[in-house]
């Protein structure tokens, strides 16, 4: 741990004025790394638009498991013991595939938590589809699951541009 800097080198560097540390870099690193305490050494972290998608992914999926409402009434499905359950299984689904968005690595393993997601939605939207015919409500939920599978598709497509 760096030693504690002087009052007049706190001072100085918080006010812009030339210090006796920037005539040492070492001290300025260490008096720097004093200012901004013990994790001067980890970076700044900024969310991606797949951590945001993910985190929200994880949040209305863990409101579906709680609440199943959430998923049955927008979708107008019959509500039964039945239907409950397997919405709660399709809120599961998507923490743990929200969740993988967020926690996996840059890289292959955050590409295939993407492609989970992007299968699962457009798979819900063929099916909603199919399975809502006749249904005002048809196209509001098909169009919600592909335009989210969309969405999450092009934020994993322009994170791997922008590793690479």
């Amino acid at each position: 741990m760096p030693r504690r800097p002087k009052a007049s080198e706190i001072a100085a560097v918080r006010t812009g004025q030339k210090s006796s540390a920037e005539d040492n870099p070492d001290h300025q690193q260490a008096l720097t790394q004093w200012l901004r305490g013990q994790n001067a050494h980890v970076p700044a972290y900024s969310p991606t638009a797949v951590d945001v998608l993910g985190i929200a992914t994880v949040v209305y999926s863990a409101a579906v498991v709680v609440r199943p409402d959430v998923l049955i009434g927008p979708s107008q499905l019959a509500d039964s013991v039945d239907t409950r359950l397997l919405t709660r299984v399709m809120g599961v689904r998507d923490v743990g595939i929200g969740a993988a968005m967020v926690l996996a690595p840059a890289g292959a393993a955050r590409q295939t938590a993407l492609t989970a997601r992007v299968l699962a939605d457009w798979g819900d939207a063929v099916l909603f589809g199919a399975r809502l015919r006749g249904r005002n409500n048809r196209w509001k939920v098909v169009g919600a699951a592909a335009g989210w599978g969309l969405l999450c598709g092009v934020a994993g497509i322009a994170a791997e541009r922008r590793r690479r």
